[in-house]
Order: structure tokens, then sequence, then C-alpha cells
């Protein structure tokens, strides 16, 4: 998925810079396929060396926890199942869910397979691709816009127009909303993995770098940069700290006994059943340990 994330973005910069750079049908045309071209190119280089940097990350943190078939992490759609692999139970909503990677892998191929015919499509196109007028929907002034020629489109081509590109009010084909709906599905559950995995690997802001890897394509950076870290157990330490902070508040029997545990209102004293934590009186000890780590991820650079 992160392939098209880049391309996309090296064609969003180029297209930035086009205007006033074509004023014919035939130079729009070639600078349109070099933007094509040029995005695919470098969003795929990127793409590559990312799942690289990934497949290191993600096998190192497969090696702590005793793990195989590690090599699966440098494989498109199986490394994001083998992150689940890693990540272990996620939760969504309350609710268990062992097979958080699988899903999310199914649904990335699937948003994948549309992504290479709307890939395809762009290139199918280019020669129909014309200078036409149109009007700015916030001046009402007549303006010249780039767009198809749907008349010029060979017959046997034209229901690949209408899945991709709709010809209608919406501008969307039938195909273009299933890629965003699969692409919304994808960032759910994905979303859904990544804190799981988080939670062992950055426990002290496990959302942040979720949405970090959520909304942009960096995820693969994040395990590459994570990789030397310790796994360590959220939920446990979670339990630990809301039993901390009730021994703190009400003692170890409940408010009649007070804070301390020596002998209190005539009751005889009792022994401290909260010794695992550290500290024999009635100020609890020291809390438990914070999560292990420091608050940068990316203090390897």
């Amino acid at each position: 998925m992160e392939f098209f994330e880049w391309s996309d973005f090296i064609q969003y910069i180029m297209d930035m810079f086009s205007y006033g750079v074509a004023n014919t049908n035939e130079a729009q045309q070639r600078y349109l396929l070099t933007e094509l071209i040029v995005g695919v190119s470098v969003g795929g280089a990127i793409w590559i060396a990312l799942l690289i940097l990934g497949g290191i990350g993600l096998s190192k943190m497969a090696k702590k926890e005793g793990k195989r078939n590690r090599f699966l992490a440098f494989i498109p759609f199986f490394n994001t199942f083998y992150a689940g692999h890693v990540a272990g139970e996620a939760r969504f909503f309350g609710q268990k869910m062992k097979r958080a990677g699988l899903y999310a892998a199914i649904v990335e191929a699937l948003y994948c397979a549309i992504g290479v015919v709307m890939l395809v499509t762009q290139f199918l196109f280019l020669p129909y691709v014309a200078l036409q007028p149109g009007v700015d929907v916030w001046t009402g002034q007549e303006i010249t816009q780039l767009g198809i020629d749907s008349s010029a489109i060979p017959i046997n081509l034209r229901w690949l127009y209408r899945a991709v590109y709709g010809g209608n009010a919406i501008g969307f084909g039938w195909l273009s909303i299933i890629h965003t709906l699969l692409m919304l599905v994808f960032i759910v559950l994905f979303f859904v993995l990544l804190v799981a995995l988080f939670k062992k690997y950055y426990p002290r802001n496990p959302i942040l770098m979720t949405v970090l890897c959520a909304l942009f394509p960096v995820s693969d950076l994040a395990f590459f940069l994570l990789r030397n870290r310790e796994p360590f157990d959220y939920d446990a330490y979670l339990r630990r700290r809301a039993e901390e902070m009730r021994r703190r508040q009400y003692g170890p029997y409940g408010p009649t006994y007070g804070p301390t545990y020596g002998p209190q209102a005539g009751m005889p004293p009792r022994d401290e059943p909260f010794s695992d934590f550290g500290g024999s009186h009635g100020d609890g000890g020291d809390p438990p340990p914070p999560p292990p780590g420091d608050d940068n991820p990316f203090s390897d650079f």
C-alpha cells in the first residue's frame, strides 16, 4: 500500500509545478506520462528501501520473541500478517482480535490489486487527455481544465472508464468507490495492529506512534528504529498501576483501615499484602517502574 502513497505523493509534488508547463494536448500528455513514470520509479525505490528496513526491524523483534519464519517480514502483504503475529493479541473496541494481521493483509492485497488496475488505467487513457473548457466552482469564471475526452475512448474501453472515473455527477466509478472503502477498512485494521505492536515496543506513547504510522507511510521506518527495544508486557504494567492506585487510596483492606498497615481504631496490625510492589509501609513504597525506553523513538539519529 505504501508504494501507491509514495507514488501519488511524488506525482502531487510534480503537479504543483506543472502550471503553464504545457499549453497543448500533446504537451500535456507528455508531461503526465513523465509524472507517472517518475512517480512510479521514485515511489517504488522509496517503498523498496523502506520494505527492507521494516523487514530488518520486524525480523529482529520476532527473533527476540523466538518466532520462526522471519523471512516473511521482507515479503509484501506477508509482512503485514507477520507484524500482527509479532504484535500478538489485539483489541478492537474492547473485543479481542487474534488475527488482526491476517485481516489487514487480505484487505491490503485487495486494495493493491485494484490500485494496479487504476494505475494501468492512467497509462491507457493518457492519449485521450485533453484541455477542455470548464467553470471554476469558486468564482464561476470560465477556465481551461485538463480532462479525459470520453467520446474519443474506444468502445471496448468505455466500461473501464465508467468503472474508474464514473462519468457521472460524483466523478467516481464503482471501482474507485470500492478502492476508497478498502483503504478505510485497512487503516482501521492497521491501526488496531499497530496499537498492539507499539504497546510492546514503544509503551510510553503507543497511540501517538500508531497515528503517525496509520496516516503516513512510515510504519516500516518505525519498525526499524524500534528494532533494538525489548518487548514489554503493557497489560501487566497497567494492572500493576491500577492496583497501586487502589492501594494508595484505600489501603489493603478498604478505607476502614486507613492509609497505614499498623494498628488503627483498635484493629490489629496485618501483613503487607503488596510486598511485590516494594515498600512495607502505608505510603505504598515505590510505584511500579515506568515502561522502558526514552520518549524519542528516533534516538538512533
